[in-house]
């Protein structure tokens, strides 16, 4: 059974191991394919981007902690779902280390691991070959598919969540596909994620 520590260890793990991939990317297309360095870092949307799409993003923060409120209270983390990312924060209280653990897998695993392989990755390498509508397509259904395993545990409850996370990843793509940085998405998807969390921390168990 993960821990609180565990858990905040587990979300810097996946967010480090998504980064090395992504580095790996940035060298090979540097060396490999002779793309500058400036250039070969900027593929990946690891950049800051304009002002306007940030302030994008904030304007549709309700929509994603709406989205956050509706998936705690469709698919709620019981004493039983041992198998859940939020179960470690289940019922702990807003104490500094489930904030912690809270932030950690909102923020860095789901918030930057994700939407650096995802969006950084995935939907950059599309929107450099398709136009932008099939690329944002594409990579929200990717994107999609391992979250459909939750129809395995929970197939009527999840069904409208489904719809939800190829909502919200559809979003997050355009925002990279426009803007060419993950920035906006991250700050969605951290937000969102750890919302969630919280709500779980404080929960009864």
């Amino acid at each position: 059974m993960r821990t609180l520590d565990g858990k905040i260890i587990d979300s810097f793990t996946t967010a480090l191991g998504v980064f090395v991939i992504a580095a790996v990317y940035m060298v090979t297309v540097h060396f490999w394919s002779k793309v500058p360095g400036k250039e070969a870092w900027t593929r990946t949307g690891l950049v800051v981007g304009k002002s306007r799409w940030w302030l994008i993003s904030v304007a549709l923060l309700p929509v994603f902690l709406g989205y956050a409120w509706l998936t705690y209270r469709l698919a709620p983390v019981t004493a039983n779902d041992t198998s859940s990312a939020y179960f470690p924060l289940l019922g702990k209280g807003l104490t500094p280390r489930a904030v912690a653990a809270a932030l950690s897998y909102g923020v860095v695993s789901a918030g930057f691991g994700e939407e650096l392989l995802f969006r950084g990755l995935i939907a950059g390498a599309l929107g450099r070959r398709l136009k932008l509508a099939t690329a944002n397509l594409i990579q929200a259904l990717i994107f999609l598919a391992p979250h459909m395993l939750l129809l395995f545990v929970m197939p009527l409850k999840t069904a409208p969540l489904l719809v939800g996370v190829l909502a919200m990843g559809s979003i997050n793509g355009w925002l990279r596909l426009k803007l060419g940085s993950i920035g906006p998405g991250m700050l969605l998807h951290g937000v969102g994620n750890t919302f969630v969390g919280l709500l779980v921390a404080v929960s009864r168990s």
